[in-house]
C-alpha cells in the first residue's frame, strides 16, 4: 500500500512538471517569435515607396524620426515588468480576450497618416489613461478595453508617446479566412499559412481589469475569474 502511495506521487509530480513544461514552451515559442519579428523588421531599410494605400503613403521598415517625431525603441525587461498596458478592441474581441487569457496579432498595420507601416504589425497597446481618440482610434468608437500585465521576456516596442507593439505577423482578415475556407479547391490550413509568410500568434497574458460598453461589469468580472 506504501509502495502504491508512493508511485501514484511521483505520478502527479510528474504529470505537474509535465504541464508547466507544456506552457512553459508555449510561452518560450511566443517569446521567441516576437524576438524574431523584431529582428525581421529592424533588418528591413528604412525606404519610402511607390505605393499607396487608401491615399497613405507606404514606407517600409521602421519609422523615421522625421516621420513620427520620435525614434522606435524596444522596452527593457524592467520597464515591462512595471507598467501595466491597455488594449483596446471591440466587445466580442475582449469578451473572447477575457475568456482565453490571450492577446492575439490583429489584421492592421501600424498608420501615421499620411503613412502607412506594413511591416509593423502584431498586438497594438496603449497605456491606462490614453484616450482611444489620441492612438488614432475614431472618435465615433466605444471601443472595450483589456488592461494587462505583460511577461518581461517579451519584445515590446515604443513606438511612440502612448503607442506600444508586440511585433507579429499580420492577423487574417475575417473576409479571407471566409473565402479560403469556402473554397472547395484550396487547402484551407496551407493556404493561410502561406499567404501569412511569418507565423502569427496568441500570447498568453495577466488580466488586471476590463471595461465593455453595455456590459455588466460584474460578467466582465465573471469571464475573468472563468479564464483564471
Amino acid at each position: 500500500m506504501f509502495l502504491r502511495g508512493c508511485l501514484v506521487f511521483l505520478l502527479n509530480i510528474i504529470l505537474v512538471c509535465g504541464a508547466r513544461a507544456v506552457h512553459s514552451d508555449a510561452s518560450i515559442a511566443a517569446i521567441n517569435l516576437t524576438a524574431a519579428a523584431w529582428n525581421y523588421v529592424r533588418e528591413i531599410p528604412h525606404e519610402y515607396t511607390d505605393l499607396k494605400v487608401m491615399g497613405r503613403i507606404v514606407i517600409r521598415g521602421l519609422p523615421g524620426k522625421e516621420n513620427i517625431g520620435v525614434r522606435p525603441r524596444v522596452l527593457r525587461p524592467d520597464e515591462i515588468q512595471e507598467m501595466e498596458f491597455l488594449h483596446y478592441s471591440t466587445a466580442e474581441n475582449i469578451r473572447s480576450i477575457l475568456e482565453s487569457h490571450s492577446l492575439k496579432t490583429v489584421a492592421t498595420s501600424y498608420v501615421k497618416s499620411p503613412y502607412v507601416y506594413p511591416d509593423l504589425t502584431g498586438v497594438f497597446l496603449t497605456q491606462p489613461g490614453a484616450h482611444y481618440n489620441s492612438i488614432g482610434l475614431s472618435p465615433s468608437l466605444q471601443p472595450a478595453w483589456v488592461k494587462v500585465k505583460l511577461d518581461p521576456r517579451l519584445t515590446v516596442i515604443r513606438i511612440e508617446k502612448n503607442i506600444f507593439l508586440i511585433p507579429g505577423a499580420q492577423a487574417m482578415p475575417t473576409w479571407m479566412e471566409n473565402v479560403i475556407d469556402t473554397a472547395p479547391y484550396l487547402n484551407a490550413e496551407r493556404t493561410k499559412r502561406n499567404l501569412l509568410g511569418r507565423n502569427a500568434f496568441s500570447l498568453s497574458v495577466d488580466i488586471v481589469e476590463s471595461h465593455i460598453p453595455n456590459y455588466p461589469s460584474d460578467l466582465c468580472r465573471s469571464a475573468m475569474d472563468t479564464a483564471q
